[in-house]
């Protein structure tokens, strides 16, 4: 099972004896790594979730032995995933709260799986999410790392034997229309490939289910969707690493 992660911004409406409301995640908003969660999205996770009489955990920053508090109630609205959890007295729950107060903690964030090819498309270079089975929500220090995506789309190239070759491509276009010269852009290319982390995050595995033609349905928004991701990454690596090459 790939579990995935998606954080918004921290938005609490209080936080009063441990207690708080916000959003573990929001409707039709972009995120930093490309994907956008539509409404209903929860919907099928919750009900079987309050069918079993539990709910997910909250863990603090996804981490499963770090339990801060627990979640009293989630549902979804207009807005998103909403959420009222609890954080209890113990030394991690403290912090936690001491942190939250002061605004420490910006972000939430949800682990879940996507556990067919229909619970989500590609469209123009944007996955959307349309059903998620919903694992944990954790409040985080900060939203997602773009560079994790990055290395994410790397890391896909490289296990499945393809397209570094067009991922440098991307780099050195990107870098020509900075207005550096072929030169320059092939050799910035090479060492920022060199330079920068490749995280083995693996591939989203296929459903082995489905028809023929389904399959080939999925293959190709697969395909388009990874050409815009490598587009993107490349783009998003190519800035970071001229930011610090001091290049002119």
């Amino acid at each position: 099972m790939n579990v995935e992660h998606i954080s918004v911004p921290l938005q609490l409406k209080s936080l009063e004896s441990g207690q708080f409301e916000g959003y573990g995640s929001t409707f039709g908003n972009i995120d930093l790594g490309g994907d956008v969660v539509m409404r209903g999205a929860f919907k099928e996770s919750l009900q079987q979730w309050k069918s079993d009489g539990e709910l997910p955990q909250m863990f603090w920053g996804h981490k499963p032995d770090q339990v801060p508090g627990k979640w009293l109630d989630m549902s979804e609205d207009s807005k998103g995933l909403k959420v009222k959890g609890e954080l209890l007295p113990t030394s991690l729950g403290k912090d936690l709260k001491i942190l939250m107060d002061a605004k420490a903690i910006r972000a939430m964030s949800i682990g879940f799986s996507l556990d067919s090819p229909d619970d989500y498309e590609f469209r123009d270079g944007v996955r959307l999410l349309h059903r998620i089975n919903l694992w944990e929500v954790s409040p985080v220090s900060m939203p997602m790392n773009p560079k994790a995506k990055i290395n994410a789309v790397k890391a896909l190239l490289h296990k499945n034997g393809k397209g570094l070759t067009e991922f440098k491509r991307q780099l050195e276009q990107w870098f020509r229309e900075q207005g550096l010269s072929k030169s320059q852009s092939i050799a910035l290319a090479s060492k920022a490939l060199a330079e920068d982390d490749v995280i083995d995050f693996g591939a989203t595995p296929r459903s082995e289910k489905g028809e023929e033609s389904s399959e080939k349905l999925e293959e190709s928004r697969r395909d388009a969707g990874e050409a815009n991701e490598v587009k993107r990454a490349a783009k998003a690596l190519a800035e970071k690493f001229l930011a610090v090459s001091n290049i002119t």
